[in-house]
């Protein structure tokens, strides 16, 4: 697995298939910013690689900002399971777990966050965990999907340190 590193492109000499999760928190794609160019997107080799890699046991766990990159990517965005559409500007809003039995969500309660409210088109291979409501509508903060024998994870808060540093997103 150790192609796998290099196609992500980082440099390693751990090898990949020692590790138990890839954690992917960025909004690289081929999406403009409005105060700067064009963000490059991931390679269709670099999409390959990781999904095969998931499919073939590893652990992926999707944060904030990682949909945004699966606009121009449909390799990825069917791996993640959605792709971002927009948020408003940031404001506060209780997010709230559903109890079904599941280690995502054990021990947590409802909890307030002030952070941008991702919203998203999913599709209906995810397993909705938690959800917040933004103007009357229910949207889903956390879900988890089976990718082959791998597992995909993916938490919509996360934009900065004040949502990072509370208990229930850490956990």
């Amino acid at each position: 697995m150790t192609t796998l590193v290099r196609a992500l492109g980082y440099e390693t000499t751990e090898r990949a298939d020692e590790a138990d999760l890839v954690i992917l928190n960025t909004c690289a794609g081929e999406v403009r910013d409005d105060d700067g160019p064009t963000t490059p997107g991931f390679t269709d080799a670099q999409v390959e690689a990781l999904t095969a890699w998931v499919r073939g046991g590893g652990a992926l766990l999707a944060l904030h900002a990682a949909t945004v990159a699966s606009q121009s990517n449909l390799a990825l965005r069917a791996l993640l399971g959605a792709v971002f559409i927009e948020h408003p500007p940031q404001f506060s809003f209780t997010v709230h777990p559903l109890h079904r039995e599941h280690p995502i969500t054990a021990g947590i309660d409802a909890f307030a966050v002030h952070d941008e409210f991702y919203v998203h088109a999913f599709d209906d291979t995810i397993t909705i965990h938690m959800m917040a409501l933004d103007r009357g509508v229910a949207h889903p903060m956390v879900w988890s999907k089976r990718e082959g024998q791998g597992r995909v994870a993916y938490i919509a808060m996360g934009h900065g340190p004040e949502v990072w540093g509370l208990e229930p997103y850490r956990r």
